[in-house]
Order: structure tokens, then C-alpha cells, then sequence
């Protein structure tokens, strides 16, 4: 070939690239930005008396090429995602608590709010369209929810276990949106309909990927700034630093302070309530420092032992204080006292999601009236009015108190455990 034909074919492969990007990216911008608020737009003007002036703020794709269809497609994922955050956020004013929400009533209400902002076809009447999209939109969704949250613990939370659940959520999605769609449209199964199962496998597939970025991101956030925080303490200049310190307490003395509490205080008992937590074991010889409620400064988890994170109604780690709620576990008969995992899982996987055991038995706990520091093997924790002393092994049968002590924090235990009467 000579050098202007290679000149040549190189400018072609460029600017065929580049203008794939271009598409890409006018596709994920109408698709994210445009055609909500044509949905939007569309609505008012069958609402009220008029129409209103046609608010375009990015134009229609003239193509429909495959980077334009992946902008597109992106762009929904975009503004579901947005959508779930900003719902999500609102859902304790709706459902009350957030552990106790159904993930797919949580799920079919995003999904329906979703279509809601969508357009819909003015073939007919155009309010019994919408009012079937929202039905369609809560169903699939619901449906997406529902399938995501069961497959979840069976696939874990990483990268490729969220993808699978999600892919598995979206199948069950596309299949529910198919056959809605037939039956409260009185159209016939088709090709379509595979089209469609596809699109939502993608979809569910994606918006998992998207939630376990965001997670990562997230904690690397915290963590970075959690350390940047502590390295700031540490440079404080001499004069800025205590003379004196007072020697930490030992774990003995401070089982025997923690047992005087539970002697002179209200021993009420208190049943784990169902949500999901995700385990990770320690693998580095020297141990982990990992900051918790309790201790943000961070606690030392041992090679072996693992890392618990409480994850939300969607399958993320629970974020109070602005960190993550995470706590250290030091054995398996600790985990599978308390969770609902099996002996092979435990033995065989680093990480893993698992649902608490509602049949546990009951942790004692007194409420905090002053604060208080505890020292465990693992490092010390510190308690507020308000905050729970958990005892982890009382004697319910001579009412003793035991060794095994941890600090709880009042949010923590509102969403983790019920006062038995």
C-alpha cells in the first residue's frame, strides 16, 4: 500500500472513531436530557388548556446508528439511576424505615415514576396510555427488584456477581414488559418481545455495574479522606499535643466496667431484623485497619477474621455519619451464629452477601444515659446517651452478664435490631 492510500485509510479509521464518540455522546445527552422533558412537556399540554412553546434543548438524533442506540441507552440508565437515588433518598417520608421497605415495592415505584416522565403514544387515548406505561413500569421494575435482591446473595458483591444479579433482574424485567405490554395492548407476541428481554438484560445488567462503581468510588472517598483526616491529626504541632496521657484501659477492666453497667441498669433483650450484610475476609498477614461507627479512627481486624458491611434495601453499604457502617466479626461460629450462610460458603469464599437469621438468639443490650469507652480485642469503642452496650454472651438463665461486649450505635440499632418484649 502506498503512503498516501495508508494516509488516507488511517484518517478514515479516525474520523470514523471519532465520529462514533460524537453519537455516542449526542445520543446519551438526548437520551438522558431531551426526552424526559418531552415526556414532561407532553403531559402539561394534555393537562392544560394550550400547548407550551417546544423546549428543545438537544436535538433529535437523525441517525440511528449503533453509538447513537448505545447513547441512548446510556442515557436511560443515566436518569434511572439518577431517579432511584432521589426516590431512594425520599422513601423513609413513604415507606417508612428503610430496612423494612419490600425491595420490589421500592423498585416498581422508581419504575413508575420513570415512566411517568417518559412519552407515550398519543395513538388513542393518551391518559389510558400513560396510566398503562406507569402499570408496565411498575411492574417491570418491581419485577427487576425482586429477582435482583434473590439473586444477589448467590452470585456476592463484586464486580461480576453484581452483574449477573443485575442481568438476571433485567431478563425477568424484559419478560414482564413483554407480556404487559401485549396484554394491555392487545398485540400479538412477537420478535419484538425478544428484542425487548434483551434490552432490559443489558439494562439490569449496567445499572448494577453502575451501583458497584459508585459504591467502590464511594469508599475510597471516605477512606482517602478518613486518612487524610488522620494525617492531619498526627502532624499537629508539640504545643498543640496533650502533656499528659492517660494509659488505655485493659480488655479485663473493661469487661469489668461494662458488666457494673449491665448489673445496674435495665437488661432488655433484642432480636436481629431481616437485611443483608456483606462479609469479607482479611487476607493480609499484618491485618486491616478498619474504621467503624464506633471507632473511626479504625479498628485492627486480624488475617482471618472478617470485615461485616450492612447494605441497604439495594444492595448498598449503608452510609451513617457520612462513612460506611461496617464492623469487625472475629470467627465463623460468630457469622454463622448470627447469618443465614452455609458451612461450604464459609469455608471456601472470601466474600460473600448473606441475609441475617430473624431465629437468631436475642443480643442484651442496656441504653446508654452517659457516655462511655469500652476496650475490645480489636480496639476501643466509643458510646454515647442514646447508644446501645450490646452483650453478646449473657447468661439469660442466671441474668449474669458475659465478656463479649460491643458499642451500638442509636441509628444502628433503630435499623438493626427489635426490642422483644
Amino acid at each position: 500500500m502506498s503512503k498516501a492510500n495508508l494516509e488516507s485509510a488511517q484518517s478514515k479509521h479516525e474520523g470514523g472513531f471519532l465520529n462514533g464518540v460524537e453519537e455516542f455522546l449526542h445520543g446519551a445527552a438526548y437520551g438522558a436530557i431531551q426526552v424526559p422533558i418531552d415526556g414532561v412537556s407532553q403531559f402539561i399540554d394534555h393537562v392544560t388548556p394550550g400547548h407550551l412553546p417546544h423546549l428543545e434543548i438537544v436535538s433529535k438524533p437523525t441517525d440511528d446508528s449503533l453509538a447513537t442506540s448505545a447513547g441512548k441507552f446510556a442515557g436511560a440508565v443515566f436518569d434511572f439511576a439518577v431517579l432511584q437515588k432521589v426516590l431512594g433518598s425520599a422513601a423513609p417520608k413513604f415507606f417508612g424505615a428503610e430496612s423494612t421497605a419490600p425491595v420490589w415495592l421500592r423498585a416498581g415505584a422508581t419504575g413508575a415514576a420513570y415512566q411517568a416522565l417518559m412519552p407515550t403514544s398519543e395513538n388513542g387515548n393518551y391518559f389510558l396510555n400513560k396510566t398503562r406505561d406507569v402499570g408496565i413500569g411498575f411492574g417491570v421494575f418491581g419485577a427487576m427488584g425482586a429477582v435482583t435482591a434473590y439473586a444477589a446473595p448467590k452470585f456476592g458483591n463484586s464486580l461480576l456477581g453484581r452483574v449477573e444479579a443485575g442481568a438476571e433482574g433485567g431478563f425477568a424485567g424484559g419478560a414482564t414488559d413483554a407480556a404487559m405490554t401485549d396484554f394491555l395492548y392487545w398485540q400479538k407476541p412477537g420478535f419484538r418481545d425478544l428484542e425487548k428481554i434483551g434490552k432490559y438484560t443489558a439494562f439490569g445488567a449496567t445499572l448494577a455495574a453502575t451501583s458497584y462503581f459508585e459504591d467502590d468510588l464511594k469508599t475510597r472517598w471516605e477512606n482517602a479522606k478518613r486518612s487524610f483526616e488522620q494525617s492531619s491529626s498526627h502532624a499537629q504541632p508539640e504545643s498543640a499535643k496533650p502533656l499528659e496521657s492517660k494509659p488505655a484501659m485493659t480488655v479485663e477492666e473493661s469487661v469489668a466496667k461494662s458488666q457494673s453497667v449491665f448489673n445496674d441498669a435495665d437488661v432488655v433483650p433484642a432480636g436481629k431484623q431481616l437485611y443483608e450484610v456483606k462479609f469479607r475476609k482479611v487476607t493480609d498477614p499484618a491485618g486491616e485497619l478498619v474504621p467503624t461507627l464506633e471507632n473511626p479512627a479504625g479498628e485492627t481486624v486480624q488475617q482471618g477474621h472478617w470485615v461485616a458491611q450492612r447494605l441497604d434495601a439495594n444492595g448498598q453499604p449503608v452510609i451513617e455519619r457520612g462513612q460506611v457502617n461496617q464492623w469487625p466479626i472475629s470467627t465463623d461460629v460468630k457469622v454463622a451464629k448470627t447469618y443465614n450462610v452455609d458451612p461450604e460458603t464459609l469455608a471456601t469464599k472470601t466474600e460473600f452477601v448473606a441475609p441475617t437469621r430473624v431465629d437468631a438468639p436475642p443480643v442484651h443490650v442496656v441504653k446508654l444515659t452517659e457516655p462511655i469507652t469500652i476496650q475490645t480485642k480489636w480496639g476501643s469503642m466509643e458510646g454515647k446517651p442514646g447508644d446501645w452496650l450490646a452483650n453478646y454472651d449473657f447468661n439469660s438463665a442466671t441474668n449474669t452478664p458475659g465478656s463479649d461486649y460491643a458499642i451500638i450505635s442509636a441509628t444502628s440499632f433503630e435499623q438493626t435490631y427489635k426490642v422483644q418484649k
